[in-house]
């Protein structure tokens, strides 16, 4: 009865239930118009010229432009639909005033890089070129003094993030699409709970789609009585919504 009663609880059951109404909603609200459906297609292939026509007058990539075009043209009543629902929508001025004041700070915390990019003309005018390029458009400055190493094995990647994380003394910050309770996860957030416990600053940032299926809702709170400041990226809601796809791919160790 108890197994019963979490299988009905679970999230992602309640999630598919309220989704599947919605779309329920939608297909009976179809039939309900089928006799006008003559206007209801007219309708539709009007606002897919205006949303057509949308698309190809503002300024966004090329590429992200045909790749709705096509689904438009071809899916007359739901394509500009689709595109309604899930398109990009312009940011905020408040959201844009926000990321400028952030931009700001970061410029202020962060190195400019030109004695680096002077440095690396001396060795390679084309990589210099590539990398110039690189920082002014994404507006990252360049870096020296760094190492990377390759892992070929997924073990061996895993046993020296377990090995730095044990030597951490000042922060272990965590971002990831996916966590599954088992011997990796396990092992590590042991491990993350005794280096809070030490006084060494451990967060964890994790996607709350991607962990939809293996955590529960509350995990974030479990880990805050650990001593790990845990931060749920774009809590997934059941509505049809362009959030949907706004999700955190990340895989990041910073220690």
């Amino acid at each position: 009865m108890n197994q019963i009663k979490r299988w009905i609880t679970n999230r992602s059951v309640v999630t598919g239930i309220i989704l599947g109404l919605q779309l329920l909603v939608l297909t009976v609200v179809i039939f309900v118009f089928q006799d006008q459906f003559v206007y209801f297609y007219t309708l539709s292939k009007l606002i897919s010229v205006i949303v057509i026509l949308h698309i190809i007058n503002n300024d966004s990539n090329p590429a992200y432009k045909i790749a709705w075009l096509i689904p438009i043209a071809l899916l007359s009543i739901f394509g500009s639909l689709l595109y309604i629902i899930f398109g990009k929508k312009p940011i905020s001025k408040r959201k844009q005033r926000e990321m400028k004041n952030k931009g700001l700070y970061y410029k202020m915390a962060s190195d400019s890089g030109a004695d680096v990019l002077e440095k690396l003309k001396e060795e390679s005018e084309d990589a210099a070129l590539q990398a110039g390029y690189l920082q002014n458009a994404l507006d990252f400055p360049l870096y020296q003094g760094t190492e990377t190493m390759f892992f070929s094995l997924g073990e061996e990647q895993f046993a020296c993030m377990m090995e730095e994380m044990a030597q951490a003394k000042r922060f272990i910050f965590l971002e990831y699409f996916i966590i599954t309770p088992g011997t990796m996860w396990d092992s590590m957030l042991e491990l993350l709970e005794q280096k809070a416990k030490e006084g060494v600053d451990v967060r964890l940032l994790y996607d709350d789609f991607g962990c939809t299926f293996s955590l529960p809702a509350d995990y974030d709170q479990q880990l805050e009585k650990k001593g790990i400041q845990t931060c749920i990226f774009n809590r997934f809601k059941p509505v049809l919504s362009p959030r949907f796809n706004n999700r955190d791919h990340r895989k990041m160790c910073i220690i």
